[in-house]
């Protein structure tokens, strides 16, 4: 479970930049910043005095990882990479990719590579909104935010250093009177315990709809299919008994972006109809 070791505050007043790394709440003559570590919610709450505007709102804390955990954190948007890591895993940014590329491909509009550092050391992970660290019992360590709207939070680990960091997204946000902050959901239990919970502190009330599971080849080859590869995933997905509703061939079939109705015949021949009828005679 996190364990909650100091806050750092910094903003600037009058042309002048203060920090405040606290453990505790405390308070000067321009911002007064409440720390509050119950039970479930962890939060930071900052009442100023006079104008300022804020440059770091961010918590720390302690956390013993171990090699057998897995550390998921919640990608910055759809197209975002979002899978468990290993205690050793990686992200990659776009920083190795030629500068040419990327600008001819606009790589850089596709997550958050021009404003969040990708860490270089094992361990040195980040994403979004929630997260969990899983051991290999099948207990889940979580952290979610609880609001959103005041701005995205941004968790973070070390594991080397054994820590994890809350960060909130408000770089240059002038404020007045008060700002709610960091406020998190922490919690330890299986995976439909931390999440129904996490739910319910933000009133979201579960789905009517039935789940729908679906596989679609974009999340696997990219633009880089054909009929055969569709048909081997297709023939894989059968023989692995996977109870799937939905069977996607996502782009890379057609002749170039936006022509939907032209099929790529170096790729997918004639075969385009054959494998609708494969997938429907699959149940899906």
């Amino acid at each position: 479970m996190l364990r909650f070791r100091n806050v750092r505050f910094s903003y600037r007043a009058n042309g002048r930049k203060f920090t405040l790394d606290t453990a505790e709440s405390a308070e000067n003559k321009r911002v007064s910043v409440k720390i509050s570590d119950e039970a479930e919610v962890f939060s930071v709450s900052v009442t100023t005095k006079t104008p300022i505007e804020i440059t770091t709102l961010s918590a720390e804390f302690d956390y013993d990882f171990t090699p057998d955990m897995r550390i998921f954190l919640n990608g910055y948007q759809s197209w975002t990479d979002s899978r468990e890591y290993d205690t050793e895993g990686v992200m990659r940014g776009i920083d190795h990719i030629p500068h040419p590329i990327t600008e001819k491909f606009s790589f850089a509009a596709y997550g958050d590579y021009t404003f969040v550092d990708y860490g270089r050391e094992d361990g040195e992970l980040h994403g979004f909104s929630y997260g969990y660290i899983r051991n290999s019992t099948g207990l889940f360590d979580f952290v979610g935010s609880l609001n959103e709207q005041d701005g995205f939070t941004i968790i973070r680990t070390d594991v080397k250093k054994g820590k994890i960091r809350i960060i909130k997204d408000c770089t240059g946000l002038e404020i007045q009177n008060g700002y709610a902050g960091i406020c998190v959901y922490k919690g330890s239990g299986s995976e439909d315990e931390v999440f129904d919970r996490y739910f319910e502190l933000l009133k979201i009330a579960s789905p009517a709809a039935k789940p729908v599971r679906c596989y679609t080849s974009w999340y696997r080859h990219y633009q880089n299919i054909s009929a055969d590869i569709i048909e081997k995933d297709l023939n894989g997905l059968i023989s692995s008994g996977t109870d799937a509703d939905i069977f996607q061939i996502d782009d890379g079939y057609q002749t170039a972006v936006g022509d939907w109705l032209s099929i790529d015949k170096s790729k997918f021949h004639d075969s385009m109809g054959c494998i609708a009828e494969k997938i429907t005679a699959a149940g899906m």
